[in-house]
């Protein structure tokens, strides 16, 4: 068909950009344009918050449950030596009893064998002559595992009573279980948080009285 200037229709809509075949193209192009920056923007909405929670719990893997506070992830131990005193031979010295660990902390015992030891020896040991010279009451606040170190952190009664044959005594159960236990790291005591330097009123150097010894 003819217009009133004597062009045909069809020269008309392709002089004005309004070809048929050319209109319907652009308009999918559009509604798909939109339609990928839409499921990007899901995309990015729920995928985010999954990268960032993974990198959150990655900075978090000491902190794993049911393996106490030191977070290693060892063989597991189904027993641990727990040192107390014990006369022999005319002095005291100390001597391990066992202790069966509970199947959940078994990749991480440490915790569960120094928890032990404060309890001090049941009646039986008692009875076969083991004591202990860490004073009752004495609780466990922590363990944390460095590089280097293993610290253990007490409550203030570890400072309390007792001679320079005490405090030696004490430290001895405690280092000898620490080390039946874990066999790289060196012994840190702190109390209430703060490294322990020096314990009684003799001044018993704390650090080097734990030190293990590495022939």
């Amino acid at each position: 068909s003819v217009n009133a200037s004597g062009e045909s229709l069809a020269q008309t809509r392709k002089s004005s950009g309004m070809v048929q075949s050319e209109g319907p193209v652009v308009e999918i192009d559009a509604k798909e344009a939109s339609m990928s920056r839409h499921a990007f923007s899901n995309l990015r909405v729920i995928f985010l918050p999954l990268l960032v929670g993974m990198l959150v719990l990655s900075g978090c893997q000491w902190f794993k449950p049911n393996s106490g506070w030191t977070g290693q992830q060892n063989e597991p131990q189904d027993t641990v030596a727990v040192f107390f005193s014990k006369y022999q031979g005319g002095k005291a010295t100390v001597a391990p009893v066992k202790r069966q660990v509970p199947e959940p902390l078994q990749t991480d015992p440490l915790p569960f064998a120094v928890e032990e030891l404060l309890k001090g020896p049941t009646a039986e040991e008692k009875r076969q002559g083991f004591y202990s010279e860490i004073p009752a009451g004495t609780k466990l606040l922590g363990v944390k595992v460095t590089k280097e170190q293993i610290v253990v952190d007490l409550s203030k009664q570890f400072e309390t009573g007792g001679g320079s044959n005490s405090m030696e005594q004490r430290l001895d159960e405690l280092k000898n279980t620490v080390y039946a236990v874990d066999h790289q790291h060196q012994l840190a005591v702190s109390v209430e948080g703060k490294p322990l330097e020096v314990l009684g009123g003799e001044g018993l150097e704390v650090p080097e009285t734990v030190k293990r010894q590495v022939h």
